[in-house]
């Protein structure tokens, strides 16, 4: 953290306020929000916050529209956690966050790359954010209000992982890839620097000169949870 954060949770709570008055006026928007938020809950993915935490004046609560995709029929609904989000005359958690060291490819260098091999493959991480659980303390800064009935008083969850939005987290997830594909160095160099240098945030675009080679780069990708 750069600087101490204001507490937020009075404007926090005034924006999840609006949100229940949207899903009292759409009920099917608040069964397809509340089906999103039960998955997040039965993975780990967030975690009822204790009553001891929220004692704790260090803290932040994020603010969550919904988006929808209506060219989509399934996974339609997306729930859009706001890092950048704040009160009046307070700093949002991304203002309050360093940035840091970019670890991705030159992207014009790495589509030159990809258009080099006669044989040419796409792959990408399944929920890449999610899968990298974040350090305890750093939970009480991912908190969020949620109800499953929306005549009752709403609860606080927060992340047990990195969440996707908030400014460090493309270089959290570079650098726990590297540490993966790093294992794999002696054992298999060429896929170790194909992966290493292909890999644009959860994305992997690359190739081999044969059928064989690009099936051990992709044996390789599903021990390191590339799919």
């Amino acid at each position: 953290m750069r600087e101490a954060l204001q507490n937020n949770k009075t404007v926090a709570r005034k924006r999840f306020e609006g949100l229940v008055r949207r899903f009292k006026c759409d009920h099917e928007l608040f069964c397809e929000y509340k089906d999103v938020i039960g998955d997040y809950v039965t993975e780990g993915i967030v975690e009822r916050t204790s009553c001891d935490s929220l004692s704790n004046s260090q803290g932040f609560y994020l603010p969550h529209p919904a988006v929808i995709r209506s060219d989509k029929t399934t996974s339609r609904l997306r729930v859009v956690f706001d890092g950048s989000g704040h009160g009046d005359r307070h700093s949002s958690l991304n203002q309050s966050l360093y940035t840091v060291t970019n670890l991705h490819p030159n992207i014009l260098e790495l589509l030159l790359r990809f258009r080099e091999n006669p044989v040419a493959f796409t792959a990408d991480v399944k929920s890449a954010f999610i899968q990298i659980e974040g350090d305890f303390p750093d939970r009480h800064f991912t908190r969020f209000f949620w109800t499953d009935n929306l005549n009752n008083e709403p609860y606080v969850l927060n992340f047990t992982r990195v969440l996707f939005g908030l400014r460090p987290s493309p270089y959290l997830l570079a650098a726990t890839l590297k540490h993966h594909f790093k294992k794999y160095e002696e054992q298999y160099p060429h896929t170790f620097d194909l992966l290493n240098s292909s890999v644009y945030v959860d994305d992997l675009i690359g190739g081999r000169n044969n059928v064989p080679d690009a099936l051990r780069t992709y044996y390789l990708g599903m021990l390191t949870n590339i799919q």
